[in-house]
């Protein structure tokens, strides 16, 4: 059973794979897969208070009618402008549409209204990874999204590899071994953190990692 968390009227069920995307390091598969999980997390259960256009456009959404639910969120979001959830809902359709730079501005949009908001930390966090002028606000989201989910070993492995693509490996590498002693990692957080200590030139601990990341089941 995933966990429920409650934003303004909404219970999202996260695994808080969340509403995430795919750094550049993971593969299509892992994209896909992400994007699945993205609309999983959209499987609510709504109050009545929440607009029924909102309700309209996550059933769009859940459906694949991702342009529909783009202009149902707009819709929504000039009708109701204090509405966490038609702009999320918005951020999400955009990310499904593949419109990175729309949906980075709508997650923007979010926490500027709701600065702890866990979904949108977390996105923006894994969409850092897209563009070199992202990767510090993703750290800086991760950061505090970490400050509220201190066990989330996804999102400190994504802002390690966001301290790799900035060559801060020191704190890459720190965030890094704390994963690692909390459990076992993630395919693509073994992927990621074989790219980054390859890169910081420790060749031998790289190499490893991409061995357990092959015995995992993934392919380079």
């Amino acid at each position: 059973m995933l966990p429920l968390i409650r934003t303004s009227g909404f219970f999202f069920r996260l695994g808080l794979g969340l509403a995430l995307v795919a750094a550049p390091s993971i593969g299509a598969t892992g994209q896909s897969s992400v994007l699945a999980r993205q609309v999983l997390a959209q499987q609510v259960l709504v109050k009545a208070s929440v607009p029924t256009q909102v309700r309209r456009g996550y059933t769009q959404l859940s459906s694949g009618q991702v342009d529909a639910a783009i202009a149902t969120f707009q819709q929504a979001i000039q009708q109701f402008p204090r509405s966490i959830e038609a702009k999320l809902g918005l951020a999400i359709a955009y990310r499904r549409a593949g419109r990175d730079q729309a949906s980075w501005d709508a997650y923007q949009a979010v926490l500027q209204q709701e600065p702890d908001n866990r979904l949108a930390l977390k996105t923006v966090g894994l969409l850092g990874g897209f563009r070199p002028e992202w990767q510090q606000p993703g750290i800086d989201a991760l950061t505090r999204f970490l400050a509220l989910e201190p066990r989330d070993t996804e999102a400190q492995g994504q802002r390690a590899l966001l301290y790799g693509y900035q060559g801060r490996f020191g704190e890459a590498i720190a965030d890094y071994e704390a994963v690692f002693q909390g459990g076992n990692p993630s395919p693509d957080i073994l992927l990621g953190a074989a790219q980054i200590y390859t890169y910081s030139g420790d060749f031998s601990r790289g190499l490893d990692l991409f061995n357990r990341y092959r015995a995992s089941g993934g392919a380079l």
